[in-house]
């Protein structure tokens, strides 16, 4: 741990510093491993946190790699006069800002300050996104380290070949069936009604049953019998995505404050997406 503090603290400076070497150096003779590939499994430790580990207003990992000093000095791609007045129309500086959300301090909840800083991101500064998708990237984020969730999927649907296909999962296990999968419906399936309109679903041992007869079998196999939620995403009048979150394969009860912030985000990304075509 100390180790990992000190080459965080070093590598923000340069990946070929001295310092930095230094550290990598020591990690490399404790793995008894060689330089290059300690170096490459740092490399690759460091991006895969960078995607696990959530903070609302950073860069992304790509740009963050293109602020860090390497041993050529040389300096990279300048933009032209014509290019930077282009990007400086649309692409201006942030405003800085305070969040003004109150927090709602509860125990159920993971992390409520997270939840408030998304929650006003999503309503009050939808042009911070320039794609719909890093609005769905930081849905699905908020609601595990912010709500507390364990896990969460968004599934689309292709209403001509009536296939729901999950696109992207957090939480289940890397050998989950579920992940990247593709399911068959029909017009009275469950995930065709929420295409349809907007709507937010417990599941839960009043409504399993009743429910369990709208999805299609080869997706229910793989999630919990109940205490789950699902609820779809629009933007303006099209559907985009639905979302599926848990609280794991032991089907935890979802404590009524995630089902409202679940429902509230969901609501807010909603917003957001339609703010976000008009731009």
């Amino acid at each position: 741990m100390k180790l990992a503090n000190w080459l965080a603290g070093t590598a923000t400076f340069g990946w070929h510093k001295p310092n930095t070497l230094h550290i990598i150096d020591i990690v490399s003779d404790y793995l008894k491993s060689e330089l290059g590939a300690t170096m490459a499994l740092l490399h690759q430790n460091c991006a895969q946190s960078s995607r696990d580990y959530f903070v609302v207003g950073t860069l992304t990992p790509a740009a963050e790699m293109l602020f860090i000093p390497s041993r050529n000095n040389q300096g990279g791609y300048k933009l032209s006069e014509t290019e930077y007045k282009y990007c400086s129309k649309h692409f201006p500086i942030p405003r800085p800002r305070k969040i003004q959300t109150a927090v709602t301090s509860d125990s159920s909840l993971k992390d409520p300050a997270l939840i408030a800083t998304v929650n006003e991101r999503f309503l009050q500064y939808p042009e911070d996104y320039q794609h719909p998708t890093e609005v769905l990237k930081d849905l699905l984020k908020v609601l595990i380290q912010g709500v507390g969730l364990e896990r969460v999927s968004l599934n689309t649907v292709n209403t001509k070949s009536q296939i729901v296909k999950v696109i992207h999962s957090i939480g289940f296990s890397k050998d989950n069936p579920l992940n990247q999968s593709m399911h068959q419906i029909d017009s009275q399936s469950l995930f065709s009604r929420l295409y349809d309109k907007v709507a937010c679903i417990l599941v839960n041992q009043d409504n399993t049953h009743r429910i369990s007869k709208m999805l299609p079998d080869s997706y229910k196999q793989h999630i919990n019998d109940s205490n789950y939620l699902l609820m779809s995403v629009f933007m303006n009048s099209k559907p985009v995505a639905i979302v599926y979150a848990d609280m794991g394969e032991d089907a935890s009860l979802i404590e009524t404050v995630q089902h409202k912030q679940f429902k509230q985000l969901c609501t807010a990304a909603t917003n957001c997406l339609a703010a976000l075509s008009k731009n």
